[in-house]
């Protein structure tokens, strides 16, 4: 740039029109190039700046849906161990044909009265929408996926809630119907409770049809909300992960 001032100077002390103007455009062109440069240089540093905020928002969320995943499959596994006691106690009820135990009778009732629970974070996503982060999200297939998240996560809660309301609801019934032993604090400490076979009185419960469609009621509803959370949550989450798992690698290229 310096010699082409010189060179322009110069020509203009001697006068050749034709050569000043020359160097003027060429100098003019120069100028307007380094201003491109520098404004593209600006833009990438504001692109690659918030290249980076996005991969760091993406392996957050990766973060938090590993997690998510984690207790869907911890619910789901969970739901998986009462389904056995539950339909033992289900298929006993109207004729105790395994000659349930006192003690039997109870760990079946405290496996099926068992409430079930999801607990699931959303603390990173919840920021991100609502500090507006989540424009920072490129992928629009990923920006629907996370938008309905929450809203499955909050239906799924509602929705756990209102069986452990029936659950407590039928053990309220059920209990109320026949007043069991006090068996944590060993009321009857010459009892051999596994042993023991049920008095009629205590057997009348696995006869009543109230008690028999509670049991019925709660053995298939567990297996739905398992059904459910594979379905519901688990799906997505896993397409979120590998959608996350793809667009980091991407992106960090």
């Amino acid at each position: 740039m310096s010699l082409l001032r010189k060179t322009r100077f110069q020509s203009l002390f001697e006068g050749d029109a034709k050569k000043l103007s020359m160097f003027m455009l060429a100098e003019l062109v120069l100028i307007t190039l380094g201003m491109s440069i520098a404004l593209q240089f600006d833009q990438w540093k504001e692109y690659q700046g918030k290249l980076d905020k996005e991969i760091v928002l993406l392996e957050q969320l990766q973060i938090e849906f590993v997690k998510a995943e984690s207790m869907i499959v911890f619910a789901i596994n969970e739901l998986d161990s009462l389904d056995a006691p539950r339909f033992k106690l289900y298929k006993n009820c109207g004729n105790n044909q395994d000659e349930l135990t006192e003690f039997e009778l109870l760990e079946l009732n405290v496996a099926t009265f068992t409430f079930m629970t999801l607990t699931i974070s959303n603390g990173v996503l919840h920021d991100a929408i609502n500090s507006g982060k989540f424009t920072l999200i490129q992928n629009e297939k990923l920006r629907t996926q996370l938008s309905d998240w929450e809203g499955r996560v909050k239906r799924m809660e509602y929705r756990i809630l209102k069986v452990n309301e029936r659950i407590a609801n039928y053990y309220t019934d059920s209990f109320n119907y026949l007043s069991y032993r006090d068996i944590d604090h060993k009321s009857y400490p010459d009892l051999d409770l596994q042993n023991s076979v049920l008095s009629h009185n205590e057997l009348d419960i696995l006869y009543s049809l109230r008690f028999e469609n509670h049991i019925g009621d709660v053995f298939f509803q567990g297996r739905a909300m398992k059904n459910l959370l594979s379905s519901y949550l688990m799906e997505p989450v896993k397409e979120i992960l590998n959608i996350l798992e793809k667009e980091i690698e991407l992106k960090s290229l």
